[in-house]
């Protein structure tokens, strides 16, 4: 069994002795069958050298320690019930939940939106397809009274999708926001629908507020453009939860950062501008209480900026798993997980003290939107392989299953030469 491309660190029989994982300097885990001789799956995600891999007792998960001071966990085999949709026809770039959790929309590079509705059992069912954009929908974002979707496209088109009579959504009868011409890559509601925000690629952010008739017009316009005047723009928006904050993911590798003022408008100009990914910034995230942004980035890492007693946003933890750049991310409501999809073709769950991580597998491209159900027991992921995957989050009990993988490591951790000393030990912060 000769497929690792270096050396072979570590090697560990499964509970029913009938498959082999091993870890490499090549930087992959490696499952075998012992009978076949044969390799049955690669797991990438490590950026250092694999160092420790162990299976839990039933089979179903291997951990994996590397060299770049991670602990990764993996699946062997199904062990999250999900729902897989394969209905557009092209890549799937966004993903989101209604605040009820009873909707879940997408869109996509075929111009369509798709709407699911939860059931009766729980499972999602195929509601509505929705067109009228003539160019790839990069955006969508569901109202806080889940009464109304908006998307936005290539051609700088935000359209209005409202729940009607019979249960379905479809275009709004109000006036649709004014085109703006340029690329739409990011749309969001703040915490009442009162307003929304888009970022194109004019290098602008322009606040819509919504009107009595339902209808959303310009209220005001914030420039994303750099001092250096680079062809660089914001590429994802968010309110903070407290309506106080707008942040804007940006092609500079930075997060932009506005704060509102007393008069309710946001200041003319960033009072923050959050530096330390190394490539475009693709995603920004807050936790429910504002204490936190998180980001994803090209480079592959996913930064926590904590917010502190003067208001702003210092950079307080990284977490690097993703073989590749970060495009989706989201946080749990219990603020205590986020949930990230990738280049490598994975959805991560990561445990916000700890940084360690979950991988999930299915998707067969690169992960560029998640989600997570209000209620925290459903996670969506969409990508380019055209899939809307849902995955049943109900039985996972994650402090559980890294206090597992933190035992399976104990020794590895604390005898092996290959540790790094100077980093914060990997599972000190995980309950025994």
């Amino acid at each position: 069994m000769t497929e690792h491309r270096n050396g072979v660190r570590a090697i560990s029989f499964s509970p029913d002795s009938s498959k082999i994982v091993s870890a490499g300097q090549d930087r992959t885990i490696k499952l075998w069958d012992v009978k076949q001789e044969t390799s049955i799956a690669t797991f990438e995600g490590h950026v250092g050298d694999v160092r420790s891999v162990s299976f839990n007792a039933e089979g179903s998960l291997i951990a994996s320690a590397g060299a770049d001071n991670t602990i990764q966990l993996w699946q062997t085999k199904p062990i999250l019930k999900k729902q897989v949709f394969s209905e557009h026809g092209d890549v799937v770039y966004v993903v989101d939940f209604s605040d009820d959790g009873l909707w879940v929309a997408t869109a996509s590079a075929d111009k369509k939106v798709r709407v699911w509705r939860r059931n009766s059992e729980g499972t999602y069912e195929t509601n509505s397809q929705l067109e009228g954009h003539k160019n790839r929908i990069y955006s969508l974002a569901f109202s806080p009274d889940n009464s109304t979707i908006a998307s936005a496209d290539e051609d700088g088109q935000i359209l209005l999708w409202q729940l009607d009579k019979t249960g379905n959504f479809s275009k709004a009868k109000v006036r649709q926001p004014e085109n703006l011409k340029y690329q739409i890559r990011g749309i969001a509601f703040n915490y009442d629908g009162s307003e929304m925000a888009s970022t194109s690629s004019d290098k602008k952010v322009i606040i819509w507020k919504k009107q009595d008739n339902g209808s959303y017009k310009v209220f005001q316009t914030l420039s994303t453009a750099t001092p250096e005047n680079l062809p660089a723009y914001g590429l994802k928006v968010t309110f903070s939860p407290d309506n106080q904050i707008l942040a804007v993911a940006h092609e500079n590798g930075t997060v932009k950062v506005w704060k509102r003022e007393i008069n309710g408008q946001f200041e003319k100009e960033p009072f923050d501008s959050l530096s330390g990914h190394t490539g475009n910034v693709n995603q920004v995230a807050f936790s429910s209480d504002s204490s936190i942004l998180a980001s994803a980035g090209s480079d592959g890492t996913i930064r926590l900026w904590q917010r502190n007693s003067q208001g702003k946003y210092q950079s307080t933890k990284t977490f690097k798993g993703h073989n590749g750049g970060v495009y989706g991310l989201a946080f749990h409501p219990n603020g205590k997980m986020i949930a990230s999809a990738g280049q490598d073709y994975t959805v991560k769950l990561w445990d916000l003290e700890s940084g360690q991580a979950i991988t999930l597998l299915e998707h067969t491209n690169r992960g560029f939107g998640v989600a997570f159900s209000p209620d925290g027991k459903t996670l969506a992921s969409v990508g380019w392989d055209k899939k809307l995957i849902l995955w049943n989050l109900d039985f996972l009990d994650l402090d559980s299953v890294l206090k597992q993988s933190c035992d399976w490591a104990k020794d590895y951790l604390q005898h092996s030469n290959y540790v790094d000393r100077s980093q914060p030990e990997l599972c000190r912060n995980i309950n025994r």
